[in-house]
C-alpha cells in the first residue's frame, strides 16, 4: 500500500488506514478467495495501482489513480456479458493491468476483452460464468488514498432456463404469455413490465436484467407461485393488499368542443302599454347586441312616456363588452358591470373594466370539495356508488385495493355508500356521511376578480351618471378540502374597505364562518364583525349568522345616511320527514342607531300528498308591535298539459283577503299560457292573462280589476337577428343562440335537447334560443318532415356556443330521384326475374315479376343497363324531381345490346 513514509507515525492513522482496507477493499480475512498482489506500474500513467477481491456475494474491481475516473455500462449488456466504457483524464496503461490482476481461472470472470483502446478510455467485455449485476462508484483522496473508481459484481443465482408460460393469477387466465426465468434453486423470474401490466407492486430493486429489462423475483415479492410444465402454465397466488391501487375517478371532466361564434348582431325588444282609468302608459326595454370571435357586447335602454317621474324619456341602462377565455376560465368585461362582494360586503355598480375567474366557462368543473372512497377487492368485483340512495358510479374492478376520486357532492348534508360485489355474490358495503357547501373551493383553487372604474349612481333614473373612482379586488382560496380563505379590498377617493373572512368545515357536518372589516372615510374608521355556522342532517339543519358593526362602519358606494345596522341575528331551522312534510323556524334581528329597529318569527310547514297535491302554511310574528300574518296556500296540478290550480288565504288581525287560480305555463315551444285569478274581496288582485308564444315573439293580454279600477295591459316581447345574411324573428335572445338551416325544406320541426323549439321557415331556417353556454345542446330535426326522397347525413348535431353569441347549424338535405317502373324487351315481354339493372353511378337492382323495378339515387337522365344470364339490354330513363314518395313513371323498352 502507497503510504507516506516521511509523515511521523500516527495509531489514529495508522487504525484508519486499516480499516478502510479492510471494509471497502480487501477485507481477505473473510474471503475464501485471496486478492492477488498489488502491482505498481514503473511508467507514468494515471493509474497507479489496480486491485482485484473477492467475497462470497461479489467480485470488486478497485482503480486508484491521480485523478478522477469513472465508468458506464453499454446498452446492449446482459447478466453474464458487460460492456464498460472506462474514461481516464490522461495516459492509461489499463489493459496491462486488466492481464496481471484478474488470473484465468477465476471463479467469477470468465475472460476479459479489450474490445477499443484509447488514449484517454477504453471499452473492455466482461465475461461471467453466471450473471451478475454491477454497482459502480467513486471515493475521493482521504487517509492516504487517491482517487477510486470502484466496481462491484454482485453474484445473481443463475438461471437454469427460459420458458413461454400462460399466466393465471388467483385462479383467472387472460393475463397472456410472458418470458419465465427459473433459477436453479427454484425460483420464478418475470420481467417488471409484465408485472406492472398485473398491477403488482414491484420491490425497489431488481433482481437482475435480463435482454435489457428488469426481472423480479416470485419469491423475493412473497407470493406463491406454481408451474405446470405439461399444460406450460404459471398459476401465482397474490394478495389483494400486493396490488397496485386503481385509481379511479367518480367525474371525468369531458369539456366539449367549443363551436365558433358567427360575426352577427341581435335587438331584443320588450314593449307593454297600460290602460288606467283613460290613461295610456307605454314603456320598452331595448338591447342591440354584437358578436363575433372575440366576444359579445351589448347595450340596454329603457324608454317610458311617464316622463314626469324621470328626469329623461329615454334612460341608458348599461353598455358593455365580454370576451371569455374558456381554457384559462377567465372573463374579461369592458364597460359598465357590476363588482364581485365578499360576504359581508355588497356589490357595487361601476363603470370600467373588470377581469377574473369565471367557472361557468368549464360547466364540468367541480369547485366544491369532492368525495372519495378507498377500498380494497378481494376478488374481481362490481362497485355501486349510491348517494342519498341514488345510483350515481358503477364500474367493475379487478382485485387489489382501489380508490375513487372526484365524486360530485350534492349541496348539504348527504349519505354515500359503496356496495362491492365479487363474482361469488359477497357483498361488502363502505358509508359515510359528507357536508357540502357552496362557500367552499376544493383545495388549490383560485377564485379572483379585480375590478377598476367609476361607481354607477341613479342607476335607472339617469344616464352616465358616475361618482368617484373605485379600485376592487376579491381573492378566494381553497387552502385545503375543509378551509376556504377569502380577501377583499376596496377603495375609492372618498372610501376605503378591506377585509378577510373563512371558511372551515367541522367533522360533525358542520360550516362555521368568519369575517373582519374595517372602513375609513371622512376621517373615521369603522369595524365589523361576522360569524356564522350551519348544522345539517338529512332531515334537521339548523343555523345562526351574527353581524356586529361600529358607528362609523361603511360600505363602499353608499352614502353617510345609508347605515349599517349595529348589529344583526338571525337563526333559522327545518326539520323534514318523507311523509309528514318539512316544518321551518327562523327568527331575525335587526338593531339600528338612528330608527327602530325589527324583530319578526318566521315558521313555516309544507307537505306533499296524494303524490301531486302540495299545502304550504306559514306565519309571520313581529316581536315589537305583536302583529302577526297568516298565509295558506294549496296547489293541486291538473291532468291538462302545465295546468294547476291552486287558493290562496292571508290573514293580518282582523283583515283577510286571499284568490282562487288557475294557470297553464307556456310550452317551450309554440303555445298558449293562461291565467285567471279571482280575489275573496274587492280589496284582492281579480285577473285574466293570455299569452301566445311562436317562433318570433310572445304575445300577452292581461285584464285586471282592484277596487273598482280596471286595467288593461299588452306586451309584446322578441328579437331580430342579422347573421349570415339573414335577418330573422325569434323569441327574445337572453342566452347562447343558433341558426338552423335546411335550405328549402320548410315546416320542419327543430328539438333542443329533446324539445320542441321551432318549425323552420319558407326559406328553411330556424331561430333555436335559449342553448347552454359553454355545454353541450343537442339539436334534432324532425325525420318525418322530410320528404321520402330526402337523404341526410345526421338528423341530430351537439354544439357548444360561446356566451350570448349566435353559431350557423347546417343540416345538409340533398333530394334523391327514386322511381317504380317495368321493363319490356321491343316485342312485348318482360324482362325475366332476376335480371339486374344497373344506372349510370354503378348502383344495381333486382328486376322482379312482370319486369318491375324500383331505383334510387337516380339522377335527372339515367343510362340503364339490364342483364340476364349472357343476354342484356339498355335504355335511357328520364327521372323528374318529386315529392311523390312512389313515383311510376310506366313502361320503359329496353333495346338489346350488340354483341
Amino acid at each position: 500500500m502507497a503510504t507516506n513514509s516521511h509523515a511521523p507515525f500516527s495509531w489514529t492513522k495508522f487504525l484508519s488506514i486499516l480499516v478502510i482496507t479492510g471494509c471497502c477493499f480487501l477485507p481477505l480475512v473473510t474471503s475464501p478467495v485471496v486478492a492477488k498482489p498489488l502491482f505498481n506500474q514503473p511508467i507514468a500513467s494515471a493509474i497507479s495501482t489496480v486491485r482485484l477481491g473477492d467475497w462470497q456475494d461479489r467480485t470488486r474491481l478497485v482503480l486508484e489513480g491521480v485523478s478522477g475516473m469513472s465508468a458506464e455500462i453499454e446498452h446492449g449488456s446482459s447478466a453474464t456479458e458487460l460492456s464498460l466504457v472506462f474514461y481516464f483524464p490522461e495516459q492509461h496503461d489499463f489493459p496491462s493491468w486488466l492481464e496481471q490482476v484478474i488470473p484465468g481461472d477465476h471463479p467469477a470472470l470468465q475472460h476479459v476483452q479489450i474490445t477499443d483502446l484509447q488514449v484517454n478510455s477504453a471499452r473492455v467485455r466482461f465475461h461471467f460464468h453466471s450473471p451478475v449485476s454491477l454497482n459502480i462508484f467513486d471515493l475521493r483522496p482521504m487517509e492516504g488514498f487517491q482517487f477510486r473508481l470502484v466496481l462491484d459484481f454482485y453474484q445473481l443465482a443463475k438461471v437454469s432456463s427460459e420458458q413461454w408460460l400462460d399466466v393465471f393469477i388467483n385462479n383467472k387466465g387472460g393475463f397472456g404469455t410472458v418470458l419465465a426465468l427459473t433459477t436453479l434453486d427454484h425460483d420464478v423470474l418475470l420481467a417488471g413490465s409484465d408485472l406492472e401490466r398485473w398491477r403488482i407492486e414491484l420491490p425497489a430493486e431488481a433482481y437482475m436484467t435480463h435482454y435489457q429489462q428488469p426481472y423480479y423475483s416470485l419469491r423475493q415479492l412473497g407470493v406463491r407461485y406454481q408451474i405446470n410444465p405439461q399444460q406450460l402454465q404459471l398459476n401465482i397466488e397474490v394478495p389483494a393488499a400486493q396490488f397496485a391501487r386503481l385509481r379511479l375517478r367518480g367525474h371525468e371532466r369531458e369539456r366539449p368542443q367549443l363551436t365558433a361564434s358567427s360575426l352577427g348582431a341581435f335587438f331584443n325588444y320588450d314593449l307593454n302599454a297600460t290602460e288606467r282609468e283613460d290613461d295610456l302608459s307605454a314603456s320598452g326595454l331595448l338591447e342591440l347586441g354584437l358578436f363575433n370571435r372575440w366576444g359579445s357586447g351589448s347595450t340596454r335602454v329603457l324608454a317610458r312616456n311617464e316622463s314626469e317621474y324621470h328626469e329623461q324619456g329615454v334612460i341608458r341602462l348599461d353598455t358593455q363588452w365580454r370576451y371569455d377565455n374558456p381554457e384559462r376560465m377567465t372573463t374579461l368585461i369592458v364597460g359598465d358591470s357590476i363588482s364581485r362582494t365578499a360576504s359581508w360586503n355588497r356589490a357595487t355598480r361601476f363603470a370600467g373594466v373588470q377581469w377574473g375567474s369565471n367557472f361557468s366557462t368549464q360547466p364540468e368543473m367541480l369547485t366544491m370539495p369532492t368525495l372519495s372512497f378507498v377500498g380494497e377487492a378481494s376478488q374481481p368485483s362490481t362497485i355501486d356508488l349510491f348517494i342519498n340512495e341514488a345510483l350515481r358510479f358503477r364500474t367493475e374492478v379487478p382485485a387489489g385495493p382501489f380508490s375513487i376520486d372526484d365524486l360530485p357532492a350534492i349541496t348539504g348534508y348527504g349519505e354515500a355508500r359503496m356496495v362491492v360485489t365479487d363474482i361469488l355474490g359477497r357483498e361488502q358495503v363502505i358509508q359515510q356521511n359528507y357536508f357540502a357547501n357552496r362557500r367552499m373551493l376544493r383545495a388549490g383553487l383560485h377564485d379572483y376578480s379585480i375590478e377598476l372604474g367609476y361607481i354607477r349612481q341613479n342607476f335607472g333614473l339617469r344616464n352616465d351618471d358616475y361618482g368617484p373612482g373605485l379600485v376592487s379586488g376579491l381573492h378566494r382560496f381553497g387552502l385545503t378540502n375543509n378551509f376556504t380563505s377569502e380577501v377583499h379590498l376596496q377603495a375609492t377617493s372618498e372610501q376605503q374597505l378591506g377585509g378577510v373572512g373563512a371558511s372551515y368545515t367541522l367533522p360533525w357536518n358542520s360550516l362555521v364562518h368568519a369575517a373582519v372589516a374595517t372602513s375609513y372615510g371622512d376621517d373615521r374608521s369603522g369595524q365589523l364583525l361576522s360569524i356564522g355556522m350551519q348544522y345539517q342532517r338529512r332531515r334537521f339543519n339548523f343555523g345562526i349568522d351574527a353581524e356586529i358593526a361600529s358607528e362609523n362602519f361603511e360600505r363602499v358606494g353608499t352614502t353617510r345616511f345609508a347605515f349599517v345596522p349595529r348589529q344583526q341575528l338571525r337563526a333559522f331551522s327545518s326539520y323534514s320527514t318523507a311523509r309528514s312534510g318539512t316544518l321551518s323556524l327562523s327568527y331575525t334581528e335587526q338593531d339600528f342607531r338612528t330608527r327602530p329597529g325589527i324583530q319578526f318569527i318566521n315558521a313555516g310547514y309544507s307537505v306533499q300528498f296524494a303524490r301531486f297535491v302540495s299545502l304550504r302554511l306559514s306565519a309571520l310574528h313581529y316581536l315589537d308591535d305583536e302583529d302577526t300574518r297568516f298565509n295558506l296556500t294549496l296547489s293541486v296540478p291538473l291532468g291538462w298539459n302545465r295546468t294547476s290550480a291552486s287558493v290562496s288565504a292571508q290573514n293580518r288581525g282582523d283583515d283577510t283577503s286571499g284568490y282562487a287560480q288557475l294557470q297553464r305555463s307556456l310550452p317551450s315551444g309554440t303555445g298558449v299560457g293562461y291565467r285567471l285569478r279571482q280575489g275573496f274581496s274587492e280589496r284582492d288582485l281579480s285577473l285574466a292573462s293570455i299569452q301566445y308564444q311562436n317562433d318570433h315573439a310572445r304575445y300577452s293580454m292581461d285584464i285586471s280589476k282592484r277596487q273598482d279600477i280596471t286595467a288593461t295591459r299588452a306586451g309584446l316581447r322578441g328579437a331580430f337577428t342579422l347573421m349570415h345574411g339573414q335577418l330573422s324573428a325569434s323569441r327574445q335572445l337572453n342566452r347562447s343562440f343558433a341558426l338552423v338551416q335546411l335550405p328549402d325544406f320548410p315546416n320542419v320541426r327543430v328539438y333542443a335537447d329533446n324539445q320542441l323549439v321551432g318549425r323552420t321557415n319558407h326559406r328553411g331556417n330556424a331561430m333555436i334560443p335559449r342553448l347552454r353556454p359553454y355545454q353541450r345542446n343537442r339539436i334534432r330535426i324532425e325525420q318525418a318532415d322530410l320528404p321520402l326522397n330526402a337523404t341526410i347525413d345526421s338528423l341530430e348535431q351537439e354544439v357548444a356556443p360561446y356566451y350570448r353569441s349566435g353559431i350557423k347549424l347546417e343540416f345538409p338535405v340533398r333530394l334523391t330521384r327514386s322511381a317504380f317502373f317495368r321493363i319490356e324487351l321491343p316485342n312485348g315481354e318482360p324482362v325475366p326475374v332476376g335480371a339486374t339493372a344497373s344506372s349510370t353511378n354503378d348502383n344495381s337492382f333486382m328486376v322482379g315479376h312482370r319486369g318491375e323495378t324500383y331505383m334510387t339515387a337516380l339522377q335527372e337522365r339515367n343510362e340503364i343497363h339490364v342483364r340476364w344470364g349472357q343476354q342484356g339490354c339498355s335504355f335511357v330513363l328520364s327521372v323528374p324531381l318529386s315529392d311523390d314518395a312512389l313515383l311510376d313513371l310506366g313502361t320503359a323498352t329496353c333495346h338489346p345490346e350488340a354483341h
